[in-house]
């Protein structure tokens, strides 16, 4: 006959098991679920428009040609955050004021040479950051024809909360 005391023991040693490995696998589940990647499938329609969207704010982001400079330039203040648009301007891609723009787009219409674009790739470059953006890979040339400029940038792509329309929160220049 065991002692009332071994008795526990055995109880307690049992049950200290038991929530080990409870927690050992409540660990493994929860760091598991922490790195699901955001995988696209080509039939998600709100993806392949975020993808198209990342596209068409890289074109008015590089896209030089005179005849649609001003456009291109206009259309960004909708697209990006202000954080975005001044990371843009510190790079000279966007213009700080409106007479910079029209400084800008005299020089490209005197330079006369043929200019060009062209979106080489794009691709989901991974997870979803914590704040729900979605990063879009986008590469490509732009530039002169017989010097053309590769291009490599990341586009963190959220949600207007109000009028859930595509927006740049962040942009990662390669």
């Amino acid at each position: 006959m065991l002692h009332p005391s071994a008795i526990q023991n055995k109880i307690c040693a049992k049950t200290q098991r038991h929530n080990y490995w409870s927690i050992l696998a409540g660990c493994l589940f929860l760091t598991s679920c922490a790195h699901i990647e955001l995988q696209p499938k080509k039939d998600d329609v709100q993806l392949e428009k975020l993808q198209n969207f990342a596209m068409v704010v890289v074109r008015h982001i590089y896209d030089t040609d005179p005849t649609s400079y001003a456009a291109n330039q206009n259309s960004l203040k909708t697209e990006i955050t202000p954080s975005v648009s001044a990371q843009l301007q510190a790079k000279s891609l966007l213009a700080k004021t409106p007479e910079e723009a029209q400084s800008k787009l005299k020089s490209l219409k005197q330079k006369g040479e043929v200019g060009g674009f062209e979106i080489k790739d794009k691709d989901f470059s991974g997870k979803a950051t914590a704040e729900g953006l979605v990063p879009v890979e986008v590469k490509g040339v732009t530039g002169n024809v017989k010097k053309p400029e590769k291009f490599d940038v990341i586009i963190f792509i959220g949600l207007k909360p109000k009028e859930q329309t595509p927006i740049v929160g962040k942009i990662i220049f390669k």
